[in-house]
């Protein structure tokens, strides 16, 4: 059951053969990327802009808006993307964002893939995730499914094709202080409830291959599917589950998985 697109094996997207060829293989790579001492500043850097109504789990397009994306992505992109340009190569980043989940009940985020943002048969897109603390099982931790980005799955938009995998069926991403993961969006991955005292926060910046055009896939209430092609700002002011619309939507088409 193996997808069919190129995209992935079209060019190199990162800088280290060994690095790529685990992300082409497993569709993710763990790799060094800061020092635990920069972490530590990170993570109260990041405080200030975690909103107090944000309980139990802080993610883009569901407690945030467009003011707080661009302040995020602008922390972000400040502060690890000259080091993410630094492993990757023909890419470009198209927004910066921060995951916490706070302590105790309501964190769990059961398996998924991430939206689909470009061709995948010519192009890919991904994410450079860096948690802030050491993560685990216990508080949250990542965990991933292996090779899932190249089973044949539909194109992913809103609202979300259901998965039928569990967490327990997945592996858990074990990962150094400073270590980022890589990954790409039809990676399969999910994450535990957080059961210690602490935030668990991650810094992520999303990429695409470098000339990719942009897209956003939906699903209308009619089970209709559309494809829309957009801009690099959609990411800022889109909120799903609307209906794309305004000057970052370019065009939109009737769309059809199976042609």
């Amino acid at each position: 059951m193996t997808r069919v697109s190129a995209g992935i094996d079209r060019l190199p997207i990162l800088i280290d053969p060994e690095y790529d060829r685990s992300f082409r293989e497993q569709g993710f790579a763990v790799v060094p990327f800061i020092s635990r001492e920069r972490l530590a500043e990170l993570r109260q850097l990041v405080l200030p802009l975690i909103p107090e109504d944000s309980a139990p789990f802080f993610t883009l397009y569901k407690n945030d808006g467009p003011e707080l994306r661009r302040r995020i992505d602008a922390f972000v992109r400040a502060e690890i993307q000259p080091i993410a340009d630094s492993i990757l190569c023909n890419h470009r980043f198209y927004i910066g964002s921060i995951f916490v989940k706070y302590p105790g009940e309501g964190g769990y985020i059961a398996a998924h893939q991430d939206w689909t943002f470009v061709d995948e048969s010519q192009y890919l897109s991904g994410a450079i995730w860096l948690p802030l603390q050491l993560t685990n099982a216990e508080n949250g931790g990542l965990f991933l499914q292996p090779g899932s980005h190249r089973f044949d799955l539909p194109y992913r938009g809103s609202p979300p094709d259901p998965i039928e995998v569990k967490i327990d069926e997945l592996i858990s991403c074990n990962m150094e202080m400073g270590a980022a993961l890589v990954h790409h969006n039809a990676l399969i991955h999910g994450s535990t409830q957080n059961n210690t005292d602490e935030l668990r926060i991650v810094m992520a910046l999303g990429f695409v291959s470098e000339g990719a055009q942009m897209f956003h896939f939906q699903t209308d209430e009619n089970g209709q599917k559309w494809r829309y092609q957009i801009s690099d700002q959609f990411p800022f002011s889109y909120q799903p589950p609307a209906v794309p619309s305004g000057s970052e939507v370019l065009a939109a088409e009737k769309w059809d998985p199976k042609s």
